[in-house]
């Protein structure tokens, strides 16, 4: 567990201030589509990369499904009245506000960031990590960014006094670092777990959330950096996945959990021989057809693979991706996707068998 020199952190710091994309706040009601990909405000119309389309639409409530069926039936005027009139809709009180973010070389938005208050500048967010980090005895260990600096950034901070634990035998990991995630929308503040020894030697950080700050009063930070350790919410965090754990290891994944691995994995970079090689899934929901179960519910159809393995799977993608730099915000992201895939109930629970 390496941790940056002061010399590095300093510059990874100063190349991500630098690089900060202009950025401007509007309440809901100003922004107004006027087509697929284009924007009004006030007098001035912009277009917006696909991802703040896809955004925007998840913000206001408008699936795929139904876009796609109004533009087949109706045209493209009725999605940008559909748009409009939804902006404006009960199901979007909050946020009221949105910052978006320009990309000057290719002259688009490309990105939109929610905001419950004010914008939280990335100066601020590096401010607060050095606090957290002088006050309770942490060093900076990486910087992951989403490559676009004002979109998203990720302290982990390493303890000067490290605690370790262990799931199993072979094992182990480290339980008390913290992370400080950021976008312009405010900050989150949680622990994480480093696996040191593993049996598919990964070493993996698993994330839980404690607290968050959007607001930058005095009170506010001082309550967002002493709170969280002073709680036994990391310790519950803790024992939470240990729990799990020991549950995933003694219960077979289900087709359904097979099917939702393959697709994380494809979403995070995987190619699908890759994500087939190392979930199964399609092997596995081939087996089930050619022996008359097509229709049977996927989330009891049992696989060969537990849980536990198919966890380590992603931990291990995540890890180790080829395809993702080693300081990219989505190896991060992925890393929570897979915390979750481990600490939701299993479809198959694990049971007593006494004939064997």
């Amino acid at each position: 567990m390496k941790t940056m020199t002061f010399e590095s952190y300093k510059k990874k710091k100063e190349a991500l201030l630098e690089s900060q994309p202009p950025y401007r706040v509007f309440a809901k009601e100003e922004i107004i589509a006027e087509g697929e990909k284009f924007y009004r405000v006030n007098n001035a119309v912009f277009e917006v990369s696909e991802n703040v389309q896809k955004k925007m639409d998840d913000l206001i409530g408008l699936t795929m499904n139904q876009s796609k069926g109004l533009l087949d039936a109706y045209g493209e005027e009725s999605v940008t009245d559909f748009r409009n009139s939804l902006a404006m809709a009960s199901c979007v009180v909050k946020p009221k506000k949105f910052a978006l973010i320009a990309n000057p070389d290719e002259g688009i938005v490309d990105g939109i960031v929610p905001l419950e208050k004010s914008p939280v500048p990335m100066e601020s967010f590096f401010n607060v990590v050095e606090m957290f980090a002088d006050k309770n005895r942490y060093e900076v260990m990486s910087i992951e960014d989403s490559g676009v600096g004002v979109m998203g950034a990720v302290v982990k901070l390493n303890p000067i006094a490290p605690e370790y634990d262990t799931f199993f035998d072979d094992d182990e990991f480290l339980k008390n670092g913290y992370y400080m995630r950021w976008n312009l929308g405010g900050l989150e503040l949680g622990n994480y777990i480093e696996r040191l020894i593993c049996s598919n030697g990964s070493v993996s950080l698993s994330e839980n959330r404690l607290a968050s700050l959007h607001t930058l009063s005095d009170e506010a930070i001082a309550r967002f950096i002493n709170d969280p350790m002073n709680s036994r919410l990391a310790e519950r965090n803790l024992d939470r996945i240990k729990r799990s754990a020991l549950i995933a290891r003694d219960t077979k994944s289900s087709l359904s959990e097979l099917h939702r691995a393959n697709k994380l994995l494809l979403a995070f970079g995987a190619d699908e021989n890759t994500a087939e090689n190392l979930t199964g899934y399609q092997y596995t929901k081939d087996l089930y057809v050619s022996s008359g179960f097509e229709h049977y519910d996927a989330t009891q159809m049992k696989s060969d693979r537990n849980a536990w393995d198919v966890f380590n799977i992603l931990t291990a993608y995540a890890s180790h991706s080829p395809v993702l730099a080693e300081d990219d915000i989505r190896r991060t992201s992925l890393m929570q996707h897979s915390i979750k895939f481990l600490t939701t109930k299993r479809d198959i629970q694990p049971y007593l068998d006494i004939f064997n």
